[in-house]
């Protein structure tokens, strides 16, 4: 299952139509969740079947496609599994809260209600819409559709398609089992153990201070007034912006590293708890790994590598920046320590550096299941090493998202 999202303008019509369906999922939304709460629904069957009850008693419900109700159902009980999921890892989500009108924005339509004809998405119950197709949809059956709209007002058609077999990259020079260890970091976003590195231009530090600005004058307006809602539009276009950024970077590195190599060692990083982290961790060094994006890197990395036939190995985290890569010895370091300058054999390189080799080296023993990993270089470059930036824009089909 592939996920293409499509931009499209609506008319005052159909924005209308989507408000409503919006409305009344919402409304169908809160009233299965207290219906879980009282215990009176304890599956997602129940609470699919508790719907045709809700149409009864509210005609209006009828207005919108029926699947698309029902998928609400769905909807929540997602949510549910995510919380106790949650719980069970030792975290403290709380409960479910019901939606409020701005909580509230997306409509799925699955396996029917929809129909896609050229650049035109004909919607069941909504009406028909341009989309802007600014890639090729690939070959295959358009299993669900999702209508979203954003914080910032825009709209977006999410389609998912079922494909056949894997989708492999069409190019002799990426056909090779050449293996790679990434470390990711704050201060460079990625390093590599062929001494690449990407740094991190810190978006959201960058746009922080008119955040701040924003969010005071949206603290001044009354509630939910015209001025209050322009501003927060405004508030929340800056952010899509910063996250468009994050986005657009991690397309770009992800694609790097899986069309030059056959295998990529990264760390299995517990991102969320390593934010929640209070006593270790201060607020701008939780702030920088949010803003780092790691888990969306990682995420791009693993789908992009299974379409391309690649292999993916994440390995535990421990004692990788620790850990000497020559003569395998412990070298404490505190997180300032950006030399690994280990006593033992005299090794001086960089400290992210020797942890993607070390990385490289854990993912390679697992790969061989305790034989000797093939592929690794017989000894850091310890003399005359010279750190390289990355440049993405080498070949034009890193500069190319997705």
């Amino acid at each position: 299952m592939l996920s293409y999202k499509y931009r499209f303008y609506p008319s005052t019509e159909i924005k209308n139509n989507i408000a409503v369906a919006l409305n009344h999922c919402r409304f169908t939304y809160n009233k299965l969740l207290e219906l879980y709460h009282n215990g009176k629904i304890k599956n997602v069957y129940d609470a699919c079947n508790h719907v045709v009850t809700l149409k009864q008693e509210h005609p209006e419900l009828k207005t919108v496609y029926s699947k698309t109700l029902q998928r609400v159902g769905n909807h929540l009980f997602n949510n549910i599994s995510v919380v106790r999921t949650l719980k069970n890892r030792g975290f403290n989500p709380g409960k479910l809260r019901y939606k409020s009108e701005h909580r509230f924005r997306t409509l799925e339509y699955n396996q029917s209600g929809f129909k896609l004809t050229e650049k035109l998405l004909e919607l069941s119950r909504i009406g028909t819409v341009k989309l802007i197709l600014h890639r090729p949809l690939p070959e295959g059956k358009i299993k669900s559709v999702l209508i979203t709209k954003t914080k910032s007002g825009e709209y977006y058609a999410i389609l998912q398609v079922e494909t056949s077999g894997i989708k492999m990259l069409q190019n002799d020079k990426l056909q090779n089992d050449k293996a790679v260890g990434l470390d990711m970091g704050v201060r460079t976003f990625c390093y590599d153990s062929d001494g690449n590195f990407v740094d991190n231009p810190k978006f959201l530090e960058k746009s922080l201070r008119k955040i701040k600005l924003l969010q005071r004058t949206l603290s001044r307006k009354q509630g939910f007034s015209h001025n209050w809602v322009k501003t927060k539009q405004k508030l929340a276009k800056l952010h899509e912006y910063v996250a468009n950024q994050r986005s657009n970077r991690n397309h770009q590195v992800s694609r790097y590293y899986v069309n030059n190599y056959g295998v990529i060692c990264v760390e299995d990083l517990d991102i969320l708890r390593m934010l929640n982290r209070q006593n270790r961790t201060g607020k701008t060094l939780r702030r920088n790994i949010s803003d780092a994006g790691w888990g969306d890197f990682l995420s791009k990395l693993a789908y992009k590598a299974e379409s391309a036939g690649r292999i993916l190995v994440k390995v535990n985290p421990r004692e990788t920046s620790q850990k000497c890569y020559h003569c395998g010895n412990i070298v404490k370091k505190d997180l300032s320590d950006r030399v690994h300058d280990c006593p033992y054999c005299g090794v001086s390189i960089n400290r992210d550096f020797n942890s993607a080799l070390n990385i490289l080296k854990k993912g390679l023993e697992l790969l061989s299941e305790g034989r000797k990993p093939p592929g690794l270089p017989a000894e850091p470059m310890v003399t005359g090493y010279v750190p390289k930036p990355l440049v993405l824009n080498q070949e034009a089909p890193a500069l190319r998202p997705g």
